[in-house]
């Protein structure tokens, strides 16, 4: 009879207490997820994305320039020269272009720091809401910022790879 009573007893704390807090806590979430989609207009969205293509163009035309120099380094030209570029400067300027804009910028972006919530949102409300809101504030964001750097970064790595497939068969 004890055994029965404490079962029921078990039971009936279980049910009442543990499993109604969870799904509190699952809608807690749902809820700041929500909240940060709705704080995520599409002005931001556009801004970030042009964030993202300015800074992957930036990249690219950096690298160019880096991979430039360390080729002309390499054959001993001049970089002041108004001559059509030597081997080594084209394939650095592809090179770099390829692997600053089409590689490091998308990935600079994504783990990036990021803009913090708005702190008026989060007054008052429960650490496990502060936790899903900030993920959910963040995430598109770091989504548009890098599709905005990947529009402009794979295809330069494409024509990039491509030229030099094309350099290395010329020959």
């Amino acid at each position: 009879m004890h055994r029965i009573l404490a079962f029921l007893t078990i039971t009936l704390f279980v049910f009442n207490f543990l499993i109604p807090s969870f799904a509190q806590e699952l809608s807690v979430q749902e809820q700041a997820e929500w909240d940060a989609i709705a704080d995520t207009d599409s002005t931001s969205r556009g801004g970030y994305t042009m964030c993202g293509i300015c800074f992957g163009s930036a990249a690219l035309v950096l690298g160019g320039n880096i991979g430039y120099r360390i080729g002309s380094t390499i054959n001993n030209v001049p970089t002041s020269s108004y001559d059509w570029p030597s081997d080594e400067q084209l394939i650095g300027c592809i090179t770099g272009a390829a692997l600053l804009g089409g590689v490091a910028a998308p990935l600079l972006l994504y783990f990036g720091p990021y803009p913090s919530p708005p702190p008026e949102r989060l007054i008052g409300k429960s650490p496990a809401y502060v936790e899903a809101y900030t993920e959910a504030y963040q995430k598109p964001r770091k989504k548009y910022a890098l599709l905005g750097s990947l529009v402009v970064g794979l295809p330069i790595d494409a024509i990039g790879l491509l030229t030099l497939w094309v350099y290395s068969y010329s020959e």
